[in-house]
């Protein structure tokens, strides 16, 4: 087993995270990862609060060792944020704009962790002054929102070395066995995976795809029709 403060501050097997993508990361995904021993991340953009709450309980219900909600607070409202408490989320995570101070007062009475996705070593200071109690460190390698100032393994140690009191995930190219090693010899405490080509399929030496979710070319089934069904 691989041993990092993320896997031991929320009783992890393995210290992979998947990325909070919107249409992607819901329940089914999350739930597989969860029970392959990572921290499955809902991405919650475009969910009505309905939505968000059932994809919470369907999460919940296989019991996980943690589990997250991603947030990008433009496509959100405070009634995301009440699911959330109302549901106990053990972690949330923003990423791209600046959360209120109401809602992160409101997530950390609830008893969540608060993470910052973060593209430099200034908004990791920022994230930290905000009370972040983890950083997923974006290289300009990801997918999707990316404003990353490096390369995620140029990044990454700067930040590291800026920030040392918190754990920090890496994100962006991070593909294989050997990427994922690198990036813990760089010293993250995991990897915070997305995807890796069109084709849609997960992979580190721990593959998404392994665990049970079926991916299509561009989205996955569930995904279309969980998309449809949101815009009914």
């Amino acid at each position: 087993m691989l041993k990092t403060r993320i896997t031991e501050q929320y009783g992890l097997k393995v210290p992979f995270i998947n990325a909070g993508m919107a249409f992607i990361a819901t329940a089914p995904l999350v739930r597989a990862v969860c029970n392959a021993g990572g921290m499955g991340m809902l991405g919650i953009p475009a969910m009505p609060p309905d939505v968000l709450q059932a994809a919470i309980r369907d999460v919940k219900a296989v019991d996980p060792a943690c589990f997250g909600v991603d947030i990008i607070a433009r496509f959100s409202g405070i009634e995301h944020i009440e699911v959330c408490v109302t549901e106990k989320v053990p972690v949330v995570v923003f990423f791209w704009d600046d959360a209120p101070d109401e809602w992160l007062s409101r997530l950390r009475a609830a008893g969540s962790h608060i993470w910052f996705q973060v593209g430099s070593v200034e908004e990791a200071k920022a994230a930290l002054r905000h009370g972040a109690q983890g950083l997923v460190v974006q290289g300009s390698e990801a997918g999707g929102h990316n404003r990353a100032a490096a390369a995620t393994f140029s990044l990454l140690p700067a930040v590291i070395d800026a920030v040392p009191s918190v754990p920090v995930m890496a994100a962006g190219g991070i593909a294989d066995g050997r990427t994922v090693a690198a990036a813990l010899a760089l010293g993250a405490d995991a990897a915070f995976c997305g995807k890796r080509g069109p084709s849609m399929t997960f992979s580190t030496s721990f593959k998404w795809s392994a665990v049970g979710v079926p991916f299509r070319r561009g989205i996955s089934s569930t995904t279309r029709a969980q998309h449809s069904a949101w815009q009914a």
